[in-house]
């Protein structure tokens, strides 16, 4: 077995950008750094959440899938030599704040289709190709550090997400330039910042916060399909993929939440754990008859087998894990 080893996040550098790592064994457990010899379009691919391996064109060999935050949802076609990443397939714009992805034949037509978990529609933030949430990374102050400033449009209009009292914290220099809040609110980003230093900056896009079903055309051509709204209501962290009803068409279960966010948007905290039923006719559909509750914010998902039964251990963040046990149909 080889190793794959990812990150999303530099120390103190918001929206800095790691490396991603394969290590080959070379079969008695010493394992080499591989990546810019296999995948060196994985080392800087971005912020990575999460990745699964799965062999999407039956080739034999493993491709890697990865979401992460500002990132699109990325494939690495893999020959058994080097994994290059596909282009084409109609997730050119899916850049989000992806945090899981499962990959399945979730409509039985014999190829892979992808559920990816986002940040969700229930805040404030929304996002698209035309008006994206953005982060513009710079020395505005120009005193030798990076600073992140991070915009999303507000009736029309970008602006930065942070307040004057935020930002004023990280570059002084603004209070003096805008001492009222009124000045400071009517100034564009550019009397903020100067277009030259936001021209010179480094760029990152969030053009998609909705969690999604991505179905494959069986030509390696993925169509977005936007999940249920109950699945929209915070951040999906975990998803478990079962057939619930026995119907053939496989299900998801789902959990997420998200607690250590800005005080701006208040606590993602309406997503109490659900299944979303097959419809057989490429999507999925809430089902009332939910015996169960996750609260809080879960941060993983997995099935285990005890004395026999199925269950599933959800666990949460600063708190005691979950188990659900499966009976009959969503119970």
């Amino acid at each position: 077995m080889d190793i794959t080893i990812a990150s999303d996040q530099l120390p103190l550098v918001f929206g800095g950008i790691p490396n991603q790592f394969l290590f080959k064994n070379d079969g008695r457990g010493n394992f080499e750094d591989v990546t810019m010899e296999m995948a060196p379009e994985f080392q800087k691919i971005g912020l990575v959440k999460d990745l699964i391996w799965v062999d999407i064109d039956n080739n034999g060999f493993p491709d890697l899938f990865t979401v992460g935050y500002w990132t699109p949802v990325s494939i690495f076609l893999n020959d058994g030599s080097k994994l290059k990443l596909q282009n084409g397939n109609g997730l050119e714009y899916s850049h989000g704040w992806w945090n899981t992805i499962v990959a399945k034949d979730f409509d039985n037509d014999g190829d892979i289709d992808l559920v990816c978990g986002n940040w969700g529609l229930n805040s404030k933030l929304k996002a698209s190709k035309q008006k994206p949430v953005s982060l513009y990374s710079y020395d505005f102050d120009e005193n030798g550090t990076l600073d992140p400033v991070v915009t999303y449009f507000h009736q029309d209009k970008e602006t930065p997400f942070a307040s004057k009292d935020e930002l004023v914290k990280q570059m002084p220099y603004l209070n003096k330039e805008f001492l009222s809040y009124k000045n400071f609110a009517k100034a564009s980003l550019r009397d903020l910042f100067s277009a030259s230093k936001l021209n010179k900056s480094n760029k990152m896009k969030a053009y998609e916060l909705a969690s999604c079903y991505f179905e494959n055309d069986g030509k390696g051509v993925f169509k977005k399909k936007p999940l249920p709204l109950i699945a929209q209501a915070s951040s999906i962290n975990a998803i478990a993929v079962d057939d619930f009803n026995k119907d053939g068409f496989k299900d998801l279960l789902i959990v997420g939440n998200n607690y250590e966010i800005s005080t701006q948007l208040g606590r993602m905290d309406a997503l109490h754990g659900v299944i979303l039923q097959n419809d057989k006719k490429g999507g999925f559909l809430k089902v009332n008859g939910q015996h169960f509750d996750v609260p809080g914010p879960a941060r993983d998902l997995k099935n285990i087998t005890i004395a026999g039964s199925d269950y599933y251990i959800v666990t949460i963040n600063n708190d005691t894990p979950i188990i659900l046990a499966k009976h009959n149909e969503y119970n």
